[in-house]
């Protein structure tokens, strides 16, 4: 493996405005999320924003829970453990939006990873992080259609967020005449149009067959970078990533089985499912980000 690369690319190397970037936001957000729940904890905001439709009556008692997590009648967050904890898809779509910039704005070679000399698509895929933590949070906050549709608009889309990075990696550029166009913005207008259609469809297929599938593509994705040998990885973060995934697969199923922790307990075995998952995403992005392309030609002997 190529050591000055992947010590040019080392997420320890970049500059303290890399660092302070994502830190700052990230507390801007979380004090923002804090504030709004010491404002209106014992506020009916939801009932008052969604309308009619929304009316304190067809809320929960307050005896019901979701996702094992007791339900609050009257709150901005109503299941706040599951809300909050969505601060970490954030947090790792705000690191990764930082990366993104850097590497935008520093000079690349042909040794570095994909997404660095195209920080285009990892700056989508921080973006996708982002959004599926402002999706879980609002679903898990309000408990209503709309939280469920950003909710599994975000799942989906981060998902379908890897395989667009994973496939750019293939073919960089297109060759259009004498010229090459960057690939990666008809990768992201792809991969948005298949998360919308996928998330459009999600009561005609079924979540377990989209994310089986989903999976499974990823899967074997990886498979085709073995047998083609294009890049060379470092194997811990995908073992990393995998490892997180199942063991807040585990985790989540505890938990709506009511068999991790009482219903009143701020530690949730959903909450532990979102911090999991959001390391996943961060320990995906972290492999993109650190490894090194193989020369076609060296790669075929």
């Amino acid at each position: 493996m190529n050591e000055l690369t992947l010590r040019r690319n080392r997420l320890s190397d970049a500059p303290l405005w890399v660092h302070g970037l994502a830190w700052g936001s990230f507390i801007v957000v979380t004090l923002l999320c804090i504030l709004l729940w010491f404002v209106y904890r014992d506020a009916d905001i939801w009932g008052t924003w969604l309308g009619e439709n929304a009316s304190a009556a067809k809320w929960p008692t307050g005896t019901e829970t979701f996702f094992n997590e007791r339900i609050s009648g009257r709150s901005i967050y109503r299941t706040p453990a599951s809300t909050l904890s969505n601060l970490a898809y954030v947090f790792v779509g705000l690191y990764v939006l930082a990366y993104a910039l850097y590497d935008h704005r520093r000079p690349t070679t042909a040794s570095d990873p994909y997404v660095v000399r195209r920080p285009g698509v990892l700056a989508y895929f921080g973006l996708v992080c982002i959004f599926l933590g402002y999706g879980s949070g609002h679903m898990h906050a309000s408990i209503s259609g709309a939280g469920h549709w950003y909710d599994i608009l975000g799942m989906y889309g981060s998902l379908v967020a890897i395989l667009a990075v994973h496939w750019g990696r293939w073919m960089p550029d297109l060759p259009l005449g004498k010229i090459r166009l960057p690939a990666w913005p008809m990768l992201v207008i792809a991969a948005c149009a298949v998360t919308y259609y996928i998330a459009s469809n999600d009561a005609r297929f079924g979540a377990v067959r989209i994310f089986a599938v989903l999976i499974g593509a990823i899967m074997a994705s990886f498979g085709i970078d073995f047998a083609l040998r294009w890049t060379r990885v470092q194997h811990r973060w995908y073992v990393l990533s995998g490892a997180c995934f199942g063991i807040a697969y585990l985790i989540w199923n505890l938990a709506n089985a009511n068999r991790f922790t009482p219903p009143d307990s701020w530690f949730q075995g959903h909450a532990v499912w979102h911090l999991l998952t959001a390391f996943s995403l961060g320990f995906m992005a972290t492999l993109y980000r650190s490894e090194v392309p193989v020369p076609r030609e060296t790669a075929a002997t």
